[in-house]
């Protein structure tokens, strides 16, 4: 950044308790374990850490300065390090990265939405980097930490900033699009993630909805025409007048036509913006994919990005780790699909593997999906009939709450077991699979079954090893 402390000071109402107001501050800084000599450190205070028990660590690795709420003694502290006092650090950070933003004034695109968001967030920023500076999102640094830090990586000469919002509570949209202010936003579906933290999902939608209704005049709404929750959302909230529409089942400004699997994996079809017509071959698993490529074409098109540009850009996109991959193992083909899992994420991921792998055995191991409270029975029993319902050789479900997956396919007669951890997961597959079989592995983040991926690999390569051995 290109700021100085006296910047600091203005935009969030701070007390120099110590130091230069004409002190530049160029990076900010809220994990002394990556701290570099220079940066700002922000202590940051929640529920379960105290980031202002590391000030003094902060300084002694030569951090500029700090920005903390309240003073300390650093009688051993750099002459020169300064130290900013305000009422609430995560604020202020906020605060910084706000004003950064408006200095440097590129054109924000946010991303929003139940599922698809880092995906999308990815193919955009792969389609618009040929063509323009590009700052995205690292991951899914989403939140009203991530967001901020990521804002404060801004550079003068980046012309476009796509941010990734997640929320799972009411009013979180609202705050972090008051932190980012989006030219153009991106929803690209209501659907029952986080579904337990609110009442009802008209409540979920209206949290939703927070995002679009804080665009200023002029700016521009992206929507799925193909979710009923977003024609809802233009319906029932206050919208821009200016509305980009994306779907592959109903009329919109940019569709996709006559999709048809690709060989051995991936989709072809047809893009559709505005008038214009381009071929593109999506190199990934899922055909939900093609829904986020839609997305990511009628941002890219927002942005002034050709539609020839972004089928060929498309063309050459690669997954995000966990997010679809597909890995390739002792004869195996494992999809892996484990960095979250909401009900409908689940079906369509279930679906698409049955869709993608008919040519051979396929067997599933599920894990449980969080945040759906009083709504956590009904809707794993919703992925069993799902389960039941594309018939795979094995279903393994892993977790307390992912037992109700099991009992429900179960009744359907279909071919499944529980196990309590990732490595009784391991043991049954190490007995029941072979090669050539394929491979899906769909959970939330907090169950882990990416280990599941990495022992399964491990303890291939170590048997390989060892009949080469002999």
């Amino acid at each position: 950044m290109n700021l100085t402390v006296a910047d600091i000071l203005e935009c969030t109402g701070g007390f120099l308790a110590r130091g230069n107001g004409d002190t530049p501050v160029d990076r900010l800084c809220t994990d002394t374990r990556i701290l570099r000599a220079d940066d700002v450190y922000v202590a940051l205070r929640g529920k379960h850490y105290d980031g202002e028990e590391f000030v003094l660590e902060a300084l002694e690795k030569g951090a500029a300065g700090v920005v903390c709420s309240r003073e300390f003694s650093l009688c051993n502290a750099p002459n020169d390090a300064f130290v900013v006092t305000v009422l609430d650090t995560t604020t202020a950070l906020g605060d910084i990265a706000r004003h950064w933003r408006q200095k440097v004034d590129p054109t924000v695109l946010a991303i929003s939405g139940s599922s698809g968001k880092t995906t999308t967030k990815e193919m955009l920023a792969h389609v618009c980097r040929g063509e323009m500076n590009v700052l995205a999102t690292e991951g899914n640094k989403n939140n009203h930490i991530g967001l901020p830090l990521t804002l404060a990586r801004l550079r003068e000469d980046h012309e476009v900033a796509i941010v990734e919002m997640g929320m799972n509570h009411s009013g979180e949209l609202t705050q972090l699009a008051q932190i980012a202010q989006p030219d153009i936003a991106l929803l690209t579906n209501v659907g029952d993630a986080h579904l337990g933290n609110f009442e009802s999902m008209d409540h979920l939608l209206a949290a939703k909805a927070e995002l679009i209704e804080s665009l200023p005049e002029g700016a521009t709404a992206i929507l799925n025409a193909d979710c009923p929750q977003c024609a809802r959302v233009r319906s029932e909230f206050s919208v821009p007048s200016t509305v980009l529409t994306y779907g592959v089942h109903m009329k919109a400004d940019v569709q996709a036509r006559n999709i048809q699997q690709g060989h051995p994996f991936g989709y072809q079809f047809t893009l559709r913006v505005s008038d214009e017509s381009v071929p593109v071959f999506l190199p990934v698993f899922g055909r939900y994919q093609v829904q986020n490529a839609l997305a990511a074409a009628a941002a890219a098109a927002a942005l002034g990005v050709s539609p020839q540009t972004i089928a060929e850009r498309l063309t050459t996109f690669q997954a995000p780790e966990m997010r679809s991959q597909i890995r390739r193992f002792g004869g195996l083909r494992v999809v892996v699909d484990c960095y979250n899992a909401s009900p409908s994420a689940t079906i369509e991921a279930v679906r698409s593997f049955a869709e993608m792998m008919d040519d051979c055995r396929r067997i599933l191991v599920l894990g449980d999906m969080l945040e759906l409270g009083q709504f956590s029975e009904r809707m794993h029993r919703r992925v069993g009939d799902a389960v039941a319902d594309t018939k795979p050789a094995l279903t393994i479900c892993v977790g307390e709450q992912a037992r109700w997956i099991a009992d429900e396919a179960h009744h359907a007669e279909a071919n499944v077991c529980i196990a309590a951890s990732v490595d009784e997961a391991v043991e049954i597959l190490s007995v029941y699979m072979e090669s050539g079989d394929a491979i899906l592995v769909k959970g939330s983040r907090a169950t882990r079954l990416e280990r599941l991926v990495d022992l399964l690999q491990t303890r291939m390569t170590e048997e390989i090893n060892e009949e080469t051995t002999i």
